[in-house]
């Protein structure tokens, strides 16, 4: 049996191997995560309870695979298995319309502190302001005003015609979006995996986002990275993506080579491997 989202693992299963995909302990890692510390402790208490009962634990990334096995007490080592994209390069001439014709950058993920969404609106905006930018930001994904600051940021960039949000979009609109952006801006400080730089770069699209937790393990030298925390160094790298074409189609090209490295087969092939394993480990003589 597999558990294929961090646990909830119910017990006396009998003699089953039973697998479990933690896909990272962010909330120990992310400052305020927790309310108090009782829940804290309830959280550490469920996890290890669940990797208790498991055969199998598999997880996300290298980077993730460190902090379960600093935190939790293992039967056996985690199994890295990475996810593969879904977004397939050949669709998406449908969405163009959505999107517009004038240069745009794309955010892509729920609107959450520790994505960093916050400082690239401030950047974005004063970069207007400046006239240093001329691309508009698409925000995809499902809104959620965390911050009265955040729902300002928006409400500034909407009213001026600089920001749009979009909401969810279909796959076949997003391969649209991504493909025709001059990026996609993805600030995030904490990563179990990081799937939409993955998802951009297999179909074309470069990418800004940061050396932060997982993302450097999956994006390797095919992006731009910056620190989301230093306004400068993030504004200076928006303005290269917009003004440099070279630099576009340099990312364009190593983004798809350092995406072809992650495909749902390898995933496939390496769960159905370790499952077999742990399955004959168990069988009694």
């Amino acid at each position: 049996m597999h558990f294929p989202w961090s646990g909830g693992i119910p017990e006396n299963l009998g003699d089953r191997t039973v697998a479990m995909t933690l896909h990272d302990v962010l909330p120990l890692e992310i400052p305020g995560c927790f309310k108090n510390p009782q829940d804290e402790e309830r959280y550490r208490f469920d996890r290890q309870r669940d990797i208790d009962r498991c055969q199998v634990v598999f997880t996300d990334s290298h980077y993730s695979k460190l902090q379960i096995e600093k935190n939790f007490r293992l039967q056996s080592e985690p199994v890295v298995n990475y996810f593969g994209p879904t977004l397939a390069e050949g669709s998406g001439a449908a969405a163009e319309p959505a999107a517009g014709k004038e240069p745009y950058f794309v955010y892509l993920g729920g609107y959450d502190r520790r994505k960093g969404i916050e400082e690239l609106l401030d950047v974005f905006l004063e970069l207007h302001r400046q006239g240093k930018l001329n691309g508009r930001l698409l925000l995809v994904g499902k809104s959620h005003y965390f911050s009265d600051r955040l729902r300002r940021l928006i409400e500034e960039g909407t009213a001026t015609g600089i920001v749009r949000e979009m909401g969810y979009l279909p796959d076949a609109e997003l391969v649209g979006v991504l493909k025709n952006a001059q990026a996609l801006v993805y600030p995030s400080r904490y990563e179990g995996f990081g799937l939409p730089p993955l998802e951009a770069m297999n179909v074309g699209c470069p990418v800004i986002t940061t050396s932060r937790t997982s993302i450097p393990e999956i994006c390797g030298e095919a992006v731009l990275y910056i620190d989301p925390a230093d306004g400068h160094d993030f504004g200076r790298a928006l303005c290269s993506i917009e003004n440099e074409p070279e630099l576009r189609n340099n990312l364009r090209a190593a983004g798809r080579l350092q995406a072809a490295k992650f495909t749902w087969r390898k995933s496939a092939e390496t769960f159905i491997d370790n499952l077999k394993r742990a399955s004959v480990a168990g069988k009694r003589p």
